[in-house]
């Protein structure tokens, strides 16, 4: 299964996890099975860069993260692409995770309400 991991650096398996779906630089994809990644650098300056949900449809079976927005979750939610909720700091991990089914998903209600940190509630965890 192909996964979508928001991370900060463009290290891979090795990458630390962004708090935040659509705050994060980079886009970690990994396939499950055998730990292959393709990381994708977003683009600050292109539309929709807060939530990069066109970019993953087709792509991706699910998200893992630590918070999305509503909208983000909502419009995956849409398309069949679930967002489940990891504590994990570092890619490798959530990836272990997955494979455990040991994730729950996020649901509309629970994510973040606010935009940028402001008024968020819900879905929105602090790894630390």
């Amino acid at each position: 299964m192909r996964i979508c991991i928001p991370t900060e650096t463009e290290h891979g398996l090795f990458a630390p996890i962004a708090d935040h779906l659509g705050r994060a630089p980079y886009l970690t994809l990994v396939d499950t099975e055998t730990g292959e990644c393709e990381v994708v650098r977003k683009d600050p300056n292109a539309p929709h860069t807060c939530a990069p949900v066109d970019l993953l449809i087709g792509r991706v079976a699910a998200v893992v993260c630590g918070g999305a927005g509503r909208g983000a979750v909502a419009k995956l939610g849409a398309a069949g692409i679930p967002v489940l909720v990891t504590a994990a700091t570092r890619v490798d991990a959530a990836v272990q995770a997955v494979q455990a089914s040991a994730l729950d998903t996020l649901s509309v209600a629970d994510a973040c309400a606010g935009h940028h940190g402001g008024g968020t509630s819900g879905g929105c965890h602090n790894h630390s």
